[in-house]
């Protein structure tokens, strides 16, 4: 596979999650590439590329590439929250899948906690993961 950016990555990354039912039941299609819209209906959830990080090898083949991904649920409240990020704690976990141009395998999870926001009163859980996609 040549030349898959990590736009496509994320694109094929969101059409995964959001075939699976138990995700949309607890958010809808609610789930934003950097930022939700202003005054999104609640629970909904944004993922971030925390960064892009080639994986090397002793032979020089850089044919994976891993990007470390946030992915952060907002609701009215802790539980809806949780539930949620459960959804999609259950989806990523060993998910090996191709959808569109990529070959998507999720790592482990790396990071998860909960804050309360309270410029906007919402709840927030935050789960980190690795994405490994041939390049």
């Amino acid at each position: 596979m040549a030349n898959v950016t990590t736009v496509q990555v994320l694109t094929d990354l969101r059409t995964e999650l959001l075939a699976d039912a138990g995700i949309v039941s607890a958010i809808g299609q609610r789930l934003y590439m950097m930022q939700a819209p202003q005054r999104s209906p609640r629970p909904y959830a944004v993922y971030n590329v925390i960064a892009h990080v080639p994986t090397l090898s002793h032979d020089g083949d850089y044919s994976q590439a891993r990007i470390p991904i946030q992915v952060d649920v907002y609701a009215d409240s802790e539980a809806a929250a949780i539930s949620a990020a459960d959804a999609i704690k259950a989806k990523l976990i060993g998910l090996t899948a191709t959808r569109g141009s990529t070959s998507i395998q999720v790592g482990v999870l790396d990071a998860e906690r909960s804050e309360f926001e309270p410029e906007t009163e919402l709840r927030r859980v935050s789960i980190d993961f690795d994405i490994l996609f041939a390049t």
